[in-house]
């Protein structure tokens, strides 16, 4: 009986990362058929999500935390459309909420946003 439950749990847990692995790559195959577009817009707010998870190593059962943080931008496009896209720590630095300027993306894929100055 445990072992049935151990493999459904295993293989729960493989399947559930095999979609995660097959989303992504959909979407990225997506936004490369998408063209390349630049518009006018304006950073409307930055956003930081910080998580920590309690990794076990050694086996003395010892815990490391391990923090993982996303950056989001959303900005408000001159159509009056807000897009929201995940970019890395240097994006989020860089810019400052109120910016207007020229945002470049390629599907849902952020790729670039020139401040005017």
């Amino acid at each position: 009986m445990i072992e049935i439950v151990f493999f459904a749990m295993f293989f729960g847990v493989l399947a559930y990362f095999l979609y995660i692995l097959i989303r992504k790559f959909v979407e990225w195959e997506r936004n490369n058929r998408m063209p390349r577009e630049t518009v006018r817009a304006q950073l409307l707010r930055k956003e930081k999500h910080a998580d920590t998870a309690m990794l076990p190593v050694g086996a003395d059962g010892a815990l490391m935390p391990m923090d993982n943080t996303t950056y989001h931008l959303i900005f408000l496009t001159a159509d009056g459309a807000e897009r929201k896209y995940s970019v890395p720590a240097r994006n989020y630095r860089n810019l400052t909420e109120g910016n207007v300027g020229t945002l470049a993306f390629q599907g849902t894929r952020f790729l670039d946003f020139e401040a005017e100055n």
